[in-house]
This record gives structure tokens, C-alpha cells and sequence, in this order.
């Protein structure tokens, strides 16, 4: 994925991250969930490949396995105090919703 211009793996995606869209926009993800997935995953190879790696999932620039394998070892993630708490406060929220079978 692309997050704030830069490759970022999806499982290392958090809250508060932006993840850039078409247009110089942008999305704020607020939680991430990780769901089991028991199906097939696809890879495209497009003609004209060496033009980019990148693929607009959903509105977002997703990359390829080529994109994956050039991703470099990402440095440890450090996170803000106020980052620590909008995670805690979403960790709960979630919490809340699955005791309520909302979720």
C-alpha cells in the first residue's frame, strides 16, 4: 500500500496511518481488523509492467508481489502518546461492538 508516499506492507497499516488515494487524496484509517481468508488470492502481471507496480484497489494504491519482494526491512514502528490512545480507545471499541455480537 501506499501510505503517506511511502510502501508500506498492509498488516503494517495502523490506526491513524493515511493511505493515499487517486486525485493527491487520502484516507485516515481508523481500526484495523485482521479477518481470516480461506480463498484465492490474485496476482496481475500487466503489459508495459515496468511502468509501475501499483494497481488502484478500491480507491487505493495497492502494490504487486514485485513491489513486495523490493520492500525493504521496514525500521520498528514507534507510536505517539496520542497514537497509543486512539489504539487503546479502538481495541475497546471493538471489544464492545464483538460482546454485542455487532461485529
Amino acid at each position: 500500500m501506499l501510505c503517506g508516499g511511502e510502501k508500506i506492507r498492509a498488516c503494517e497499516i495502523a490506526p491513524g496511518d493515511r493511505l493515499d488515494m487517486p486525485g493527491s487524496e487520502f484516507a485516515k484509517i481508523i481500526s484495523v481488523e485482521t479477518i481470516e481468508y480461506n480463498d484465492a488470492v490474485y496476482n496481475f502481471t500487466f503489459e508495459g509492467e515496468d511502468s509501475g507496480v501499483y494497481l488502484i484497489a478500491n480507491g487505493f494504491y495497492s502494490g504487486d508481489l514485485r513491489m513486495q519482494d523490493e520492500q525493504e526491512e521496514a525500521p520498528e514502528r514507534t507510536f505517539t502518546q496520542n497514537e497509543k490512545q486512539i489504539i487503546a480507545e479502538t481495541v475497546l471499541y471493538n471489544e464492545e461492538l464483538k460482546a454485542k455480537k455487532c461485529l
